[in-house]
């Protein structure tokens, strides 16, 4: 009996496997199947990948001390860097200037009363003529042009104190401690070229290195000329220790800065330069640059 069943199973195998459509060999076929045709992209359109709407994180209305310098307006920045540019071009390019400066400074921490001088600078070689009008110091004149006297500074004062020096200038080196208690700079260093090529300068490497950006005000007319301040914000005190802040302000038709005020990381008053008709190429002399009584 056992022998009919397994004749009869070994004739059924054929037809079970031709029911499900293979050879009963399949399973031991290792034969790769024939390779497919490549399909067109019109047979086997690509969808393209699908876009992911970036979101921009939300504003932050506050800066610290330690958060990144935040983006500067584009177009705020750009007018500041052309004027200011401009600005630089004209005062290298010029051999000289005269205006009226009323100026207010910190001077060794304490800040001083305000001060009004006419004011003569010629750019090569460095040349001041500093006349005091105004109520503090009436009547002081200064003189210094590198190079001359030793290179030393003369000043007249009015008064006693000219009686005492016999009409004569006092003759002071430039590291004075007389001078220093008087002004922020030395008279080789200070003057209306030599702030501006501070300021560009400054704000330009600060800039490159993310710490500064710039805030544009409002423009306003005063006395029939169009005025622009800028705000410029440094994110570190580390380039100067004494500016953490600049307003700024042109003369637009001009493209010269007319005003400057400066504050430290305290929000200290620093200095304040209130250039008043400032007039480059004016056609300064040696005679500009000596007292009356030597003429």
């Amino acid at each position: 009996m056992r022998d009919w069943a397994r004749i009869l199973m070994a004739a059924l195998l054929p037809c079970i496997a031709a029911l499900a459509g293979c050879s009963m060999f399949d399973a031991w076929d290792k034969t790769e199947p024939p390779p497919q045709p490549e399909r067109t992209l019109a047979q086997n359109p690509v969808e393209p990948p699908k876009r992911v709407a970036r979101v921009s994180p939300p504003p932050t209305a506050d800066r610290t001390a330690t958060s990144a310098t935040p983006p500067a307006d584009e177009r705020e920045a750009a007018h500041f860097k052309a004027l200011m540019g401009s600005a630089l071009t004209k005062v290298l390019d010029a051999s000289d200037m005269t205006c009226r400066l009323v100026r207010v400074e910190m001077v060794n921490g304490v800040v001083q009363k305000e001060e009004v001088l006419e004011f003569r600078q010629r750019f090569n070689p460095q040349s001041l003529r500093l006349k005091w009008v105004g109520e503090r110091n009436r009547g002081r004149d200064l003189i210094y042009v590198k190079g001359q006297n030793d290179d030393k500074v003369m000043v007249k004062e009015p008064g006693l104190a000219s009686v005492f020096s016999g009409g004569k200038p006092v003759l002071l080196p430039l590291d004075s401690p007389l001078l220093k208690a008087q002004s922020r700079y030395a008279p080789d260093v200070a003057g209306y070229n030599n702030l501006v090529k501070r300021i560009a300068g400054l704000y330009k490497d600060a800039r490159s290195l993310g710490l500064a950006w710039v805030a544009e005000r409002p423009s306003e007319m005063v006395a029939g000329r169009r005025l622009q301040t800028f705000e410029l914000t440094f994110e570190s005190v580390l380039l100067d220790v004494d500016v953490k802040r600049i307003l700024i302000t042109f003369d637009v038709a001009d493209s010269l800065p007319v005003h400057t005020i400066t504050y430290d990381a305290k929000n200290r008053l620093v200095e304040d330069y209130d250039w008043q008709h400032v007039r480059l190429n004016a056609g300064l002399t040696d005679a500009d640059f000596r007292f009356e009584t030597d003429k």
